[in-house]
């Protein structure tokens, strides 16, 4: 009985040694190919199988892979016992297609197990433009329809169910001229999963251009559905430039069961398929396909310097422009709009307007502030390309009356039809400007008429009546009763205190009375007062809420500075405030705030300010305001 035990424990340990043994076998490495014989469409199935039971450092490194695209798929494992021989496999499947047409040598396939680096086997894989079956359309004839081409091919028996190109309008542009690049995808047969790889478009700036279009078209008896998207590229520099080939991979119905020939044996699930009605015919599959387009070269001239000048606008096309003026007859100070609309297939995103003159060219005096609103550019898809319209407004104020003359504005382009340069004109307007409401205070220099009779002649006190002191006869005004010590020291502190008491009231009477002669001082005194009160009359929902604060600050700072006059420019603030009395920080601040205000008020966007915008604003004013009376006393 012992002897059967020790029998027994004697097999099973040579069963587990041997086990061991194979499990625990070298590592081996092989690179697997579908075939080696492909074409540019297609994209076959690659396998890097690692035997043994090795745990790897990391997966699985193709090398000279250059020539392709390799996308991982997954990973599975496999264990096997054949014939008493046990061997373990980690499968690592990737996906493999061309990116040029050659003979190529493919791997070795590179694995790190326990320290030690192995080495698979190499493939020699041939890549052709086209091969058999769906997954080869033929290459287009110059000049041909590629479906024709297709379609004629397929009568000959090469059924071609797919194919792709890519073109540009224009092959010669000039710099910044606009050209269309389309990418067509045209097929027969029921697709899948598509996935479009676009080139970089080096050297072009590149914008969609609408939507994609699905249309279908019969050709040689045969219906095909092509699917068209297009690009507006607009070209960054002269010389030669390449556009690489578009790469579509998607999956493609293809009938005839699994793979044929190759290394890798047939799906286990073929024959289930082969019962479904919808893979009659000797069955079908799914098949991963990749389809190239050609790569495009674009030779692009540089713009020519002859007839150029140096008003150049940038645009290179055709262009329309054209101007509005909201008003004509308007008064100093008020502002009207004055909007450029330009409209080309140029981009025109940093396009902008000349400097339009403001200065009368006969007496040299200014005529006009201008002040620019934002922007705004829109583009739209048409048939013959991307049409941008650029809209530039302007509000134009007028500072003096009279007729004034806004000229026209002349616009230099580019002409790539006629290979030279033009002009367009936008009119000029004619302004008929009233004098001002004078809702700015004038001033009035001290030694003026005094409008405000501050310097008028002050009237004489006038003695109205007498106060008579009773008459006292008889000896009693000849006697008085005896002071106290108290009162004596109160006595005699009025008699010495009230001269000196009358001298400091004269003197403070005639300082007062040559500051109330004094129109700087007067205003000094009230401008804080009169800031206030201001501030107070101005309704949040007011139509110039913006412009009547910055009306305040400026008054204010007129008084309390005593500046020329508050119709001074926020350029002006810098040159005008103190700055041995102000901090530069404090006239940058005064600056700032008094631009803002402008820009709102003239520029359009004073209807557009929310209730928070116009508290900080407020908020702002009153900060300054607080600070300057720190300030200057």
């Amino acid at each position: 009985m012992q002897m059967q035990v020790v029998k027994v424990l004697v097999a099973m340990s040579f069963f587990w040694i041997l086990l061991a043994t194979k499990l625990f076998a070298s590592v081996g490495v092989s690179l697997l190919l579908e075939r080696s014989d492909i074409s540019m469409q297609e994209e076959i199935e690659l396998q890097v199988v690692v035997e043994g039971n090795e745990n790897l450092s990391a997966p699985p490194e193709i090398l000279n892979r250059q020539n392709f695209n390799i996308q991982e798929q997954g990973t599975s494992s496999q264990v096997s016992i054949v014939n008493g021989a046990t061997s373990v496999q980690k499968i690592f499947s990737y996906a493999l297609s061309a990116t040029k047409e050659g003979k190529f040598t493919l791997g070795p396939a590179k694995v790190t197990a326990n320290g030690k680096v192995l080495l698979s086997n190499t493939i020699v894989v041939k890549v052709h433009s086209s091969g058999s079956g769906n997954a080869s359309p033929s290459a287009q004839v110059p000049g041909q329809d590629q479906a024709q081409a297709n379609s004629e091919e397929d009568a000959g028996g090469n059924a071609n169910g797919f194919y792709v190109e890519a073109v540009v309008n224009n092959s010669s542009p000039y710099l910044g001229e606009q050209i269309i690049y389309t990418f067509r995808f045209a097929r027969r047969e029921q697709i899948a999963n598509g996935q479009l790889g676009l080139p970089d478009f080096n050297g072009f700036s590149k914008e969609p251009l609408g939507e994609q279009r699905e249309y279908e078209k019969v050709i040689n008896g045969q219906s095909w559905r092509i699917t068209e998207i297009d690009f507006a590229l607009f070209p960054m520099k002269s010389g030669d430039l390449a556009i690489a080939p578009a790469r579509l991979i998607t999956e493609v119905m293809v009938r005839g069961g699994g793979r044929r020939g190759g290394v890798f044996p047939p799906s286990p699930f073929g024959r289930f398929f082969e019962d479904d009605p919808f893979f009659a015919a000797g069955g079908a599959r799914l098949k991963r396909i990749q389809l190239l387009s050609k790569g495009i070269n674009v030779k692009v001239r540089a713009l020519p310097e002859a007839g150029k000048g140096l008003e150049f606008s940038g645009v290179v096309g055709d262009v329309q422009l054209k101007a509005e003026l909201s008003k004509s007859n308007l008064k100093v100070g008020e502002s009207a709009t004055l909007t450029y609309t330009i409209i080309s297939r140029s981009k025109l995103s940093e396009f902008s307007l000349p400097e339009l003159t403001a200065v009368d060219a006969t007496t040299g005096q200014q005529n006009f502030k201008f002040y620019d609103d934002k922007p705004t550019t829109e583009q739209r898809p048409t048939e013959s390309g991307l049409l941008y319209q650029k809209t530039l407004k302007k509000a134009v104020v007028p500072l003096r009356e009279g007729t004034l003359q806004i000229p026209p504005l002349k616009l230099q382009y580019f002409d790539p039809t006629s290979n030279s340069y033009h002009y367009k004109e936008a009119q000029g307007f004619t302004l008929q400007v009233a004098p001002g409401d004078g809702e700015q205070t004038k001033y009035v220099p001290s030694n003026s008429d005094d409008p405000m009779n501050l310097n008028a002649k002050k009237k004489e006190v006038q003695l109205l009546g007498q106060d008579l002191a009773p008459i006292i006869h008889g000896r009693e005004i000849l006697t008085s009763d005896k002071l106290s010590y108290g009162e004596q020291i109160v006595l005699l502190l009025l008699y010495t205190l009230m001269p000196l008491f009358y001298l400091g009231t004269r003197f403070w009477k005639n300082r007062r009375d040559e500051r109330m002669e004094d129109e700087d001082y007067l205003r000094k005194e009230c401008a804080y007062k009169s800031f206030k009160s201001g501030m107070g009359k101005i309704p949040e929902g007011s139509k110039h809420y913006v412009a009547d604060i910055a009306k305040c600050l400026r008054e204010y700072l007129w008084h309390k500075l005593s500046l020329p006059g508050p119709g001074f420019t926020a350029a002006e603030v810098s040159m005008l405030l103190p700055r041995t009395m102000l901090s530069e920080a404090l006239i940058l601040e005064i600056k700032e705030l008094l631009e803002y205000c402008d820009f709102a008020q003239y520029g359009g966007d004073a209807d557009k300010l929310s209730s928070k915008q116009k508290k900080e604003i407020r908020d702002r004013v009153f900060a300054i305001i607080k600070s300057l009376e720190k300030t200057i006393k």
